[in-house]
């Protein structure tokens, strides 16, 4: 018996959407070919409760497939059932204009891959992997997704710097430049390689980030967005617009 056979597991959506495309595409490199996880529309999402599944991908293409308090009595019926919601780039919009849905469980296609690997590893091999709990916070989530890049990209001679009114972000943020090996105080640097800068709230952080590009115009300057799409106007040129809790490597991407 192979191992993926151990882990039993359901995908309530569209096979044919961008989400179940990238769900199949992780099946094929994962699972032996019988052991694939059935695809089944939102109409039968309450067979979800009949079956007996370890982990369940429930795609939401839109905010309003399913209003979360129909979601979570589906839940309740399959407690020990793992479950992740996956969903677009609109997720931050989704948990700020519907903060019901539990942050642990949604997760955006540039962690999906990540946060699949997890709950398989877990289920499917028996290894020790630790799981985000149902009840993790934003957070917690972030680090949790955050995939390392590689140590050969140790950049140890160069400064990175955080500027952010979330501190929990902050430390966050500076935790992982520390890991890819950028160092977070100042030394004898008189300009940072990279800086990382919270745009939220626009445009009252206009100005902070135009007095720091004028005082480091050689700086790599990363803004990050509360979500996609967001307007900045006066935004100076020359700023790489990334989503906040974007994993690691997204944010991190072509610096």
């Amino acid at each position: 018996m192979s191992a993926s056979s151990k882990c039993r597991g359901l995908v309530i959506g569209s096979a044919e959407s961008g989400l179940g495309k990238q769900v199949s595409a992780w099946m094929a490199s994962r699972l032996d070919p019988t052991d694939g996880w059935p695809f089944r529309p939102w109409k039968a999402a309450e067979s979800v409760a009949s079956g007996d599944f370890d982990v369940v991908v429930w795609q939401l293409e839109h905010p309003d497939v399913i209003p979360c308090s129909a979601w979570l009595k589906l839940v309740a019926q399959c407690p020990i059932t793992r479950h992740i919601v996956a969903v677009d780039w609109w997720c931050d919009s989704l948990l700020r204009n519907r903060p019901e849905w539990p942050v642990a469980v949604i997760v955006r296609p540039d962690a999906l891959n990540g946060r699949l690997d997890r709950e398989w590893g877990a289920l499917a091999d028996e290894r020790e992997i630790s799981l985000l709990p149902f009840t993790a916070d934003r957070n917690e989530r972030f680090l949790f997704d955050q995939e390392r890049l590689d140590p050969a990209l140790a950049r140890l001679d160069r400064w990175g710097h955080v500027e952010s009114p979330d501190r929990e972000l902050a430390a966050s943020l500076r935790d992982l430049l520390c890991e890819s090996g950028y160092r977070t105080a100042a030394s004898d640097d008189p300009t940072p390689a990279l800086l990382l800068y919270d745009l939220d709230p626009w445009p009252t952080r206009r100005a902070r980030l135009v007095d720091l590009m004028t005082q480091w115009p050689h700086a790599r300057v990363i803004g990050l967005a509360g979500w996609p799409g967001e307007s900045f106007d006066g935004l100076p040129p020359g700023v790489v617009i990334r989503p906040k809790l974007a994993t690691w490597p997204t944010i991190m991407a072509d610096v």
